[in-house]
């Protein structure tokens, strides 16, 4: 697989085709395979925890993010593939084919509005040219839903995020050669450090996190109904900090990195 830089997809680009946007409908998992899963993935103390959210929600929502963080130097390893998945960058005009991609779990407003924010999506596609897996990066700012806070980018970082692989396509080593594409993309923009983050209700999500990125930090956080979450950790990460959505024009105006 060929690896191609941010700057061969800018987004006055002439929309390439990526494929067929006919959708395979996904059966709904029954409540009793999830819970088994969950058990066999995370252990007796995450089936614990996943029930009492279970009880718990909607009134109730907590939980924890792992951040994760890899430096983008000389000691990157080579390039990974995936076999029949090639690896590129999507474009504004593509919208349609990125909410298949999701399976219709993103909307195209949602989709339009991150390219509006100048966040970069990362689409893999497999031999038919169908897209089966989706990723976000931010270059300035990114909102964290969980804590309600921004996060906003220093100097040379960046963060991915909301990466889906459909699920007839899992388990082909997509998910590496994706964070491959990111990081070498990134370092090739003159970009220092990316980041990102998985829930700790993911064991599968920390695994993969933790095979490719080195962890940084938890943030606990608690939310009540719709107030306000209370969120207990380090509100720094790296260069970047955690701030309270409605981010200042000044901070928005040293938050970008790399040749955006």
């Amino acid at each position: 697989m060929r690896h191609r830089a941010l700057a061969n997809a800018p987004a006055t680009a002439t929309p390439r085709v990526l494929g067929s946007v006919t959708r395979r409908e996904n059966p709904p998992v029954p409540l009793r395979l999830r819970a088994a899963r969950t058990l066999r993935e995370g252990g007796v103390g995450h089936i614990l925890m996943w029930v009492l959210r279970k009880i718990c929600t909607p009134m109730v929502d907590f939980g924890s993010l792992a951040f994760f963080a890899r430096e983008l130097d000389g000691g990157l390893p080579r390039p990974e593939a995936a076999s029949g998945i090639s690896v590129g960058w999507a474009l504004p005009g593509e919208i349609d084919r990125l909410v298949a991609g999701y399976d219709g779990a993103r909307s195209a407003a949602t989709l339009r509005e991150r390219f509006r924010n100048a966040d970069r999506c990362i689409v893999a596609l497999d031999d038919h040219g169908e897209v089966v897996h989706c990723r976000w990066v931010a270059l300035r700012y990114a909102y964290i839903p969980e804590c309600g806070m921004d996060l906003v980018l220093g100097p040379g970082e960046a963060y991915f995020y909301d990466g889906y692989t459909r699920r007839e396509a899992r388990g082909r080593g997509i998910d590496g050669a994706v964070r491959s594409f990111i990081f070498h993309s990134l370092r090739a923009e003159g970009f220092q450090r990316v980041y990102s983050f998985v829930r700790g209700d993911n064991p599968v999500g920390l695994k993969a996190a933790r095979r490719r990125q080195r962890p940084m930090q938890r943030l606990w956080y608690i939310r009540l109904c719709r107030l306000t979450p209370l969120v207990i950790g380090k509100r720094a990460l790296g260069l970047s900090t955690f701030l309270a959505p409605g981010i200042p024009q000044d901070a928005q105006a040293t938050a970008s990195a790399g040749r955006d």
